[in-house]
This record gives C-alpha cells, sequence and structure tokens, in this order.
C-alpha cells in the first residue's frame, strides 16, 4: 500500500530495508535522501493584481474618464 500511494503521488519512500529498496523503484535510502540538494518551492502568486488591472484596463479608463 505504500508503493501504491507513493506512485500516486510520484513520491520516495525513504526507508533502511534493504529488501524493499533492492524491489522498489520508489525508495530512497536515507543517506541518499540527506545528500539531495534542496529545490526551491515553486512560487504562485497569491492574486496576480496586475494581470487583474490589465485585463479591465480599456473599461477603467473609460470609467475615470467620465468621472
Amino acid at each position: 500500500m505504500i508503493e501504491l500511494s507513493a506512485s500516486l503521488v510520484n513520491a520516495k519512500i525513504i526507508t533502511s530495508d534493504k529488501k524493499f529498496l533492492t524491489y522498489s523503484k520508489f525508495t530512497i535510502a536515507p543517506d541518499t535522501f540527506y545528500g539531495l540538494e534542496e529545490t526551491k518551492p515553486m512560487e504562485i502568486d497569491f492574486a496576480n493584481l496586475k494581470k487583474q488591472y490589465f485585463m479591465h484596463q480599456p473599461e477603467l479608463e473609460k470609467e475615470m474618464d467620465m468621472v
């Protein structure tokens, strides 16, 4: 079940179990895991206000001109 779960989310299983390490492609040894470089998490804008503004810019300018 652990291996199936790891395959569904494209994850690795950290284990010291030699048998599990040899037959599963989803396992990784602890010493190998600690040697991996840390990756910077992907940044996603919470609210892209510039994009929203430019999408509505013509309408906003028209309304501002009316005021």
